[in-house]
């Protein structure tokens, strides 16, 4: 069963071949072969000692946008609205079975919303926390963390895994009376992955992050 919170995967029946009469026995193959040594690694960082944990970091590329920002940014904290607000991974084995998380050691949300501040700010973008009656000419930002979620699929023997990242946030910003809305999702894809580490699911995540990122530094000048 897929872990609460997380959309079912379909998974698909495959049969086994049976061995020789009268055993009852199934021939090993070599995807059965492939699925019970990469459970068995993964338990060593997942189940026997309890999810993988990630230091989530985040390095902005460095985007410009071309029109000139009329007026600094006031930013408020995000909220949190993600189906599952426990784990940011997950472990998937070529039937569609999840067997291993991770989760970050740092709040995902504040993660978010400290790279999109930084994002901003290295489009040239000024940028400042939340302070009431600071002035009409700003351009408000508020909004909220819809997903932050990777994936690692074994795709069989031989083919590697398929690696998914997904950041999805939501964002308001208000200038001049003008309410502008619009959902940004950045994800990362990869086949033939041969990690598997903290580090890499993390670096995985930055680069969702960041793909979401450049796309909300293209639309902001739209706002004003």
């Amino acid at each position: 069963a897929a872990p609460r919170g997380r959309p079912p995967r379909s998974a698909t029946t495959r049969s086994a071949a049976s061995g020789p009469p009268g055993t009852g026995l199934p021939i090993p193959t070599l995807r059965s072969v492939s699925f019970a040594v990469l459970l068995g690694v993964t338990a060593l960082g997942t189940g026997a000692c309890g999810p993988m944990r990630l230091n989530l970091g985040y390095q902005p590329t460095r985007y410009s946008s071309s029109v000139r920002p009329p007026a600094p940014i006031v930013m408020t904290p995000f909220a949190d609205e993600r189906t599952d607000r426990q784990f940011v991974t997950y472990l998937v084995n070529h039937f569609g079975q999840s067997y291993g998380m991770a989760v970050s050691n740092a709040d995902p949300v504040l993660w978010v919303s400290d790279g999109i501040k930084r994002c901003l700010g290295s489009a040239g973008y000024s940028v400042l926390s939340f302070s009431p009656g600071s002035g009409a000419n700003q351009l408000e930002l508020s909004g909220s963390v819809l997903s932050i979620e990777s994936e690692m699929d074994d795709r069989g023997p031989f083919r590697g895994w398929m690696v998914l990242g997904d950041v999805t946030f939501l964002v308001h910003v208000k200038y001049k009376n003008k309410l502008y809305t619009r959902t940004f999702r950045g994800e990362y894809q990869k086949s033939g992955y041969t990690g598997g580490s903290p580090s890499d699911f993390a670096d995985l995540l930055a680069s969702a992050l960041d793909d979401a990122c450049r796309q909300l530094v293209v639309a902001l000048p739209q706002t004003y």
